[in-house]
């Protein structure tokens, strides 16, 4: 599903740069939206790091999004990082009436939109139209607000079985390259694209994240936390995205970009 937490598991990337948002721009965005939030860990701490900022964390899956407020709430930060369980593609019929700036009514999704920043992680690889999302995104994002996402994106043309383990393990049904995930951000009205490539810096964390699963002093601590049946999906899942990550079909990236000022 969309906000599931990160086609890489447990962040594939072994740093979340979320300062990027405000260093981007001369004073820190007053609110953030964390698409794909989870059970919004960076979320609650984008809300206690800057005390001038307001998170609101959208996650589609109900069991996921109630768990998160339930600790966003244990934590007392419920007044700066706020919760929404929202299917942004819901009721997406095209076009619609007008807001004063242009935008599709139908296309504001997100109780207090616009937003001054998007942040996401890990989560738009598994959602296949890209293009409409990128719409819907940008229609929830004030003109001037910055983007951060990390992704995985197509390093190469992908093979049939390549695109079956996306599909079927990593719950990623669709993977656009480089050219072509530049070229959405583009005709969605975003700008300054900045395109990090961190294929480099994911493969060790992704590596020692097998190997450490695998190690025979942890098997029987494996079996004990999440079971016969949930070890041995784990292990598949880490090893297919060691293999995709390392046979130079996949590749990681770290998105800044602005909503153009139209």
């Amino acid at each position: 599903g969309g906000g599931g937490g990160g086609g890489g598991g447990e962040n594939t990337a072994s740093e979340s740069d979320a300062s990027s948002l405000h260093s981007k721009q001369p004073s820190s965005p007053k609110t953030i939206l964390d698409f794909g939030a989870g059970f919004a860990g960076d979320a609650r701490c984008l809300a206690s790091e800057f005390q001038d900022t307001c998170v609101t964390c959208v996650e589609v899956q109900r069991h996921i999004h109630d768990a998160a407020e339930a600790f966003t709430t244990m934590l007392g930060l419920k007044d700066t990082c706020l919760h929404q369980c929202v299917d942004v593609f819901e009721d997406d019929d095209g076009d619609g009436e007008n807001i004063e700036d242009g935008t599709p009514r139908n296309k504001i999704k997100i109780k207090g939109a616009p937003f001054d920043a998007l942040y996401s992680v890990l989560v738009i690889l598994h959602v296949p139209k890209r293009d409409r999302l990128w719409s819907v995104l940008s229609a929830n994002l004030k003109p001037g607000a910055s983007i951060y996402i990390e992704d995985y994106f197509a390093l190469a043309p992908l093979s049939d079985l390549d695109k079956k383990k996306l599909q079927e393990v990593v719950a990623c049904p669709y993977l656009p390259s480089k050219e072509t995930y530049v070229k959405t951000l583009v005709e969605n009205g975003f700008e300054n694209i900045e395109w990090e490539t961190m294929t480099s810096k994911w493969v060790p964390f992704i590596e020692t994240r097998l190997s450490q699963f695998r190690a025979p002093e942890n098997t029987e601590r494996n079996l004990r936390v999440h079971g016969a049946a949930l070890t041995k999906e784990l292990d598949v899942f880490y090893s297919t995205v060691h293999e995709l990550f390392t046979n130079g079909s996949v590749g990681g990236v770290r998105i800044r970009a602005k909503k153009a000022k139209f």
